[in-house]
């Protein structure tokens, strides 16, 4: 594992981001059936949400083997999910859409990027990007069981 490597090259301290909810992109909104409770494709979510448990559970035996690694874990799919069904918390208004669609050179994007959950068929905003950077820099929703700036001053 690639964490091995760098533990033996001097590094200790780790952010380590799971994967989002990839059956709420709008790309695979287009070709999968949808829950009408989620509007997402779950049979995807649901193989994402194992092996998020899976790399949760491979962080720990690392950090046991690995003496005074430090990882913290940004909760992309939680986040992800909380910003599609409370969208305004997060100034966001479309969820659904992707704002460069179909996204190809000289194409036109959306014109308010900064309300769109999703630049493209697979990607996050700007906007999107600053949430999840704000929030694991300093905040507690997204990364645990500390935050980036806790974790820099961590000893």
């Amino acid at each position: 594992m690639f964490m091995q490597d760098l533990y033996k090259w001097g590094a200790r301290k780790f952010v380590v981001f799971d994967i989002c909810p990839l059956g709420c992109l709008p790309g695979i909104l287009n070709m999968l059936p949808v829950k009408p409770h989620t509007r997402c494709a779950e049979q995807i979510n649901d193989v994402i949400s194992i092996y998020n448990m899976k790399l949760g559970a491979k962080l720990k035996q690392l950090s046991s083997m690995l003496k005074g690694l430090t990882f913290i874990t940004g909760n992309t799919y939680n986040l992800t999910q909380e910003i599609l069904q409370n969208p305004g918390r997060y100034g966001i208004k479309e969820t659904r859409k992707s704002c460069c669609d179909p996204c190809m050179p000289n194409g036109i994007p959306c014109q308010d990027r900064n309300s769109y959950q999703f630049w493209d068929s697979a990607h996050p905003t700007q906007a999107i990007h600053k949430i999840f950077a704000s929030e694991c820099f300093s905040g507690t929703a997204l990364c645990t069981p500390m935050n980036i700036a806790e974790l820099v001053h961590k000893k």
